[in-house]
């Protein structure tokens, strides 16, 4: 064989083997670290699931304190932890260290996670820990609006619905006692009825009371919480596209409204006299047509800082939070003033959107419940109003007072797991 060739082909020969000494020594760092990645995947799994059981844990230890003492209190925590872990991440043994202190429930766990592919390198575990707190007082402070539908079709029904609204309001303010939450009402059917200062409503005078039935303001002002001018599309005071002139020069043109007053169905502004908030509950019943984006725009000033309701803290005060509870058991089926001056129902239906969007936008925290609602499109908004999939409920008659039981764990559980 020609020299020159074996020479190449002893050269190539050699290429090849280094080429198999260098690979292979490298495939072990490179399959330890793919190892890791795998290992430290699945305990950043396990560290989600565990923190999940664990605020649950926390939030049952707080709810049960409010009846128990701090013994029995834990071992309702310990076993919810439990139940979570087992669901989650079977095969997992952990047990919790919860303290009650100060007002606040303090949940830790740590265990070692088991490595499979990481004991090539002689890594056994990953060490997993968590910590929750919830405060025991519940929302803290608050400001609770309910916006409740009470058109016709709520008859029959409507009464497993207030009840519902009462066990709330007390479950949420210490049987009335808390001076921390404040609540407030939005009864709505076709209209809404009102008290207001003159200044704010069409053809009426500062410093007069006006006290009647409304529907929304006209476009942009139907979808913002900013206080009535002198723009006369700012203000309130129509029941509809009715003439101007007439309602202008009359400010008690409507004398149709007589059925909200002796139904009970008028504004209560935000206070902390909760049994007078519940007193009007007892009070109230339905009347009329399902006006969703009246009642929604009324909570929205309601809950606003800005006159003419000034009992809402400021939005950049952050000790308070701002929640309004929007049931409805129908589609919205009202008109309402779009863009241009248009008076139509789809758009009245379109500002119920315009109206939550807004909402969220300042911080209001937005619960939806659709009661006995069998139309997609009415649930299909009020999921869109919701200010997340976790605030959108429904329920009937026979289970709605567990929604509002549910409402109040669910906000509790937003508002106050602080880690």
């Amino acid at each position: 064989m020609d020299l020159r060739r074996r020479t190449f082909l002893d050269f190539w020969a050699d290429a090849r083997g280094n080429v198999a000494i260098i690979f292979g020594i490298a495939i072990i760092p490179l399959a330890l670290a793919a190892a890791a990645a795998v290992d430290y995947g699945r305990a950043l799994d396990a560290k989600t699931t565990t923190q999940s059981a664990l605020d649950a844990a926390a939030l049952a230890t707080a709810k049960a304190r409010k009846s128990m003492d701090d013994g029995p209190a834990i071992a309702e925590g310990v076993t919810a932890f439990q139940s979570n872990m087992a669901a989650g991440l079977p095969g997992v043994s952990a047990t919790p260290a919860i303290a009650i202190n100060d007002g606040t429930v303090t949940a830790t766990v740590q265990f070692e996670f088991t490595t499979s592919l990481m004991r090539l390198a002689g890594i056994n575990g990953i060490q997993v820990r968590n910590e929750s707190r919830v405060g025991i007082q519940g929302l803290g402070k608050a400001e609770v609006v309910l916006v409740l539908d009470y058109s016709s079709s709520m008859l029959g029904q409507y009464e497993a619905m207030r009840d519902g609204a009462i066990g709330l309001i007390n479950s949420i303010t210490d049987d009335g006692a808390s001076a921390d939450i404040k609540t407030g009402l939005v009864p709505f059917s076709r209209y809404v009825h009102a008290t207001l200062d003159g200044d704010y409503v069409l053809g009426g005078s500062s410093g007069t009371p006006w006290s009647n039935c409304t529907t929304g303001r006209k476009w942009p002002w139907v979808a913002q919480s900013a206080t009535p001018r002198s723009d006369d599309d700012s203000k309130w005071g129509r029941l509809g596209d009715d003439s101007e002139a007439d309602i202008t020069g009359n400010p008690n043109y409507y004398d149709t409204c007589t059925g909200m007053t002796s139904n009970n169905l008028t504004i209560r502004p935000l206070t902390t006299n909760h049994a007078g908030t519940i007193a009007q509950l007892n009070a109230m019943t339905p009347l009329s047509d399902t006006n969703v984006a009246v009642g929604a725009e009324f909570g929205y000033h309601l809950l606003s800082p800005n006159p003419p309701w000034t009992e809402g803290a400021a939005y950049s005060d952050s000790e308070w939070r701002k929640i309004m509870i929007l049931l409805s058991d129908g589609l919205h089926n009202r008109q309402g003033f779009g863009p241009g001056g248009i008076y139509t129902s789809d758009q009245g239906f379109e500002n119920v959107d315009h109206i939550c969007d807004a909402m969220k936008a300042d911080g209001i925290i937005v619960v939806t419940v659709a009661y006995d609602l069998d139309d997609e499109d009415g649930k299909d908004q009020l999921q869109r109003c919701a200010s997340d999939s976790n605030y959108y409920l429904e329920g009937d008659e026979t289970n709605i007072a567990t929604v509002f039981d549910n409402i109040g764990e669910i906000l509790a559980a937003e508002l106050y797991l602080s880690k």
